[in-house]
């Protein structure tokens, strides 16, 4: 009898890419937000003339920086979260590549095996061609999962700079 490592079908593992993907493209969006109303913030407290009183000016850019500080923070959390889908999406790289080397392997056994008959043969062939259907189905899911994640990471990296930029630029 094969042994088999699960019973997931085609469609639950589509599902587990798309819903990776959207997960990371969702915190990508919320991090832009957050990088958005710190620029915003920044460019506010930059563009105020603040010619009235001392204590009112004070004010006033005491609660913008906190604004930001706040902004900063929720988009340091926001980042950590994504880092977290971004290693949940690259363990079910890992999976399918685990189990496209199995299905590989599976393709090898297959085609090793040594039948005389025709209708034997036949069967073979029909085994031989839905493993390597099933091989090339978690390359593709692999690979979309990777390129998934990759973008995320550039998209991260870009958002990251932007705020580094903008909280470096504190003092001036």
């Amino acid at each position: 009898m094969a042994r088999r490592k699960s019973g997931t079908s085609r469609r639950e593992f589509t599902e587990k890419v798309t819903h990776s993907e959207t997960e990371m493209k969702t915190k990508e969006g919320d991090l832009d937000v957050y990088a958005s109303d710190l620029e915003q913030e920044r460019h506010t407290r930059e563009s105020l003339d603040l010619n009235g009183a001392e204590e009112d000016a004070k004010d006033v850019d005491q609660a913008i920086e906190r604004a930001e500080d706040v902004t900063g923070e929720k988009f340091g959390e926001h980042n950590e979260q994504l880092e977290g889908l971004q290693q949940e999406n690259q363990g079910l790289e890992s999976d399918f590549s685990d189990r496209k080397d199995s299905a590989e392997s599976d393709v090898e056994k297959l085609q090793q095996t040594k039948l005389d008959s025709s209708e034997a043969v036949s069967s073979m062939i029909q085994a031989k061609e839905a493993a390597l259907r099933g091989k090339e189905f978690l390359n593709e899911q692999m690979d979309k999962t990777h390129a998934a994640r990759d973008a995320s990471e550039q998209a991260q990296k870009e958002l990251e700079a932007r705020v580094n930029a903008i909280r470096g630029s504190k003092g001036k």
